[in-house]
This record gives structure tokens, C-alpha cells and sequence, in this order.
């Protein structure tokens, strides 16, 4: 897993995922600057399968149909609405992204946005949290504070997850389910 930090003003992690032995990767939340992305994946050998977008916000995807059509590869994120992209493939809780030997559960977490996910990796002990799930803040832009605080509840005791697991989120550093737990 590599973290890649795309410009822009709102500084979005993005992160490349996959299985290095394949070099088979997915691009999540690939921001707002697509050509560090490529040039990055170009320069590195890796094979781009997905793009997974977290949520919808631009800060999180406004890049992703670029880097789709580049690489021709789809888009995975919740449904948000939005019909008219072509290569696009919804996802929901319980869905598992297989990307060469390593998998990703999702689980959705609704609050910052009514379609947030996050995906976790239970072998590598790791969670793309988007902005659901902030190391040591809640995220400022809120859909349902009510919603928000049940989803980082959910995630911080959700069954197989330890206070080991790593969390990788949207914005800022990282952190962990030990540190987080915390916190709430």
C-alpha cells in the first residue's frame, strides 16, 4: 500500500492498494490531480484494476473519470445518484473488492455524506476510512451528526477489528482502533 498526497487545497489522501507481488492495484480517492496519480503508477510498474472512491465529494474523485479513462478501469463507489458515468459499478456493505490475493470489505458508513464507505483489509489489519473517520477529529462538513457518530461506533467496534488495526483516512495522518477508541 502506498499513500500518494495529491495536491489541492483540502490535501486528500489518496492511496494505492493491491498486491505487490502482482502489482495489481486500486486507486483510492484519487482527489483532484490525476497526473500525479498516473505519472506515480507509470513510474512504479503498477497495474491498475479499480478506482474506489470512499464518497462523492469532489476532493475525493474529481480526478476519477480521468484516471478511468486512462487506465480504462471502473469506478467503484456507493451509488450517489449519479447515472450518467459510464464504467461505474456500485458497491455495498458486505461487498468484498478482490484485487490479486488481497481483499477488501466494504461497510457503509453513513454521516459525512449519506453514501460513505470504508474498506478493510482484515489480513494487512488496515481501513481506508475516508472522511468518516479522522485521526483525533470529526470531519466539518457533516450530513447527519446522529449518523456520523453511529458510523465511527460502528467501525471502532466492529466485529474482527482489533486495536491494532491501522486506519488510513481521507485527510491528515494515521492512526489507529486503539488510538481512536479513545477518543469516542
Amino acid at each position: 500500500m502506498k499513500r500518494l498526497k495529491v495536491s489541492g487545497i483540502f490535501r486528500t489522501n489518496c492511496y494505492l492498494y493491491g498486491d505487490e507481488s502482482t502489482k495489481e492495484i486500486a486507486i483510492i480517492d484519487p482527489g483532484i490531480d490525476s497526473n500525479d496519480v498516473k505519472n506515480f503508477i507509470n513510474k512504479e510498474g503498477y497495474k491498475p484494476i479499480y478506482v474506489i472512491g470512499t464518497h462523492a465529494h469532489h476532493d475525493h474523485i474529481q480526478c476519477a473519470i480521468d484516471i478511468m479513462d486512462y487506465f480504462n478501469i471502473p469506478l467503484l463507489i456507493k451509488n450517489f445518484g449519479k447515472k450518467f458515468i459510464e464504467n461505474i459499478k456500485f458497491i455495498e456493505e458486505n461487498d468484498v473488492i478482490e484485487i490479486g490475493a488481497e481483499r477488501l470489505h466494504i461497510i457503509e458508513t453513513p454521516g459525512h455524506t449519506s453514501n460513505d464507505i470504508m474498506l478493510i483489509d482484515y489480513k494487512n489489519m488496515l481501513i481506508f476510512t475516508g472522511d468518516t473517520l479522522l485521526r483525533g477529529r470529526i470531519p466539518r462538513q457533516l450530513n447527519n451528526y446522529t449518523n456520523l457518530m453511529s458510523s465511527i461506533r460502528k467501525i471502532l467496534y466492529y466485529p474482527k477489528i482489533s486495536d491494532e488495526f491501522k486506519i488510513y483516512p481521507g485527510h491528515g495522518g494515521y492512526s489507529t482502533i486503539g488510538k481512536e477508541r479513545l477518543r469516542y
